[in-house]
């Protein structure tokens, strides 16, 4: 029940260190320069979905939010997702101050995590409810709670360290090739 507890206070504090971001981004912007202007108002239609989201999830009901934090039985039978959240925002109208006024709608997907990787990587498009939601990056939130880990690839042989990622040569290379036939950019980053 801890363990729930702890995992549903750790969303709630990404959510908000995420608003606090993009309030500071914002309040670091100038609209005397155009630019600087509409990625102000992109962020401040960003900042308003983000705490609708915020308020949605604190009005869902107890018994979904128990199944999430795994408290009790899900029968859907669905495999492991990862979730895209969208901000759709479009602009209109002008403001007082003649820049434009832009509104947003938070949409959020759910893919087999399979998918996710290759499907909802930066750069990438995704198609649904009749939108083009162009994947412009990952939210990392930064701080002791990390949403990552440092893997390090060998791209000769394929070798995965994810424990101690720092290496300067493949071990798994190493043992099957003497030291002088080892590639020089095995495991190295």
């Amino acid at each position: 029940m801890e363990k729930a507890e702890r995992a549903w206070d750790i969303d709630n504090q990404k959510l908000r260190t995420r608003i606090r971001t993009i309030r500071a981004a914002i309040a670091e912007l100038r609209d005397g320069y155009e630019e600087q202007a509409r990625t102000k108002a992109e962020l401040e239609a960003e900042l308003h979905a983000t705490s609708k989201h915020g308020a949605a999830r604190q009005r869902r009901p107890a018994q979904k939010v128990l199944c999430d934090l795994g408290l009790l039985p899900n029968y859907a039978l669905i495999d492991a997702v990862t979730t895209l959240n969208a901000t759709v925002y479009w602009p209109e109208g002008k403001t007082a101050e003649g820049r434009d006024n832009y509104k947003s709608k938070s949409y959020h997907y759910e893919r087999p995590r399979g998918f996710a990787l290759s499907e909802l990587a930066p750069g990438n498009t995704f198609y649904a409810e009749d939108y083009k939601h162009r994947i412009t990056g990952i939210d990392i939130v930064t701080g002791k709670d990390q949403d990552w880990r440092h893997w390090r690839f060998c791209p000769s042989c394929g070798y995965v360290r994810t424990e101690t990622p720092r290496m300067t040569s493949c071990p798994a290379r190493a043992a099957r090739t003497p030291a002088s036939r080892i590639p020089a950019a095995c495991g190295r980053s």
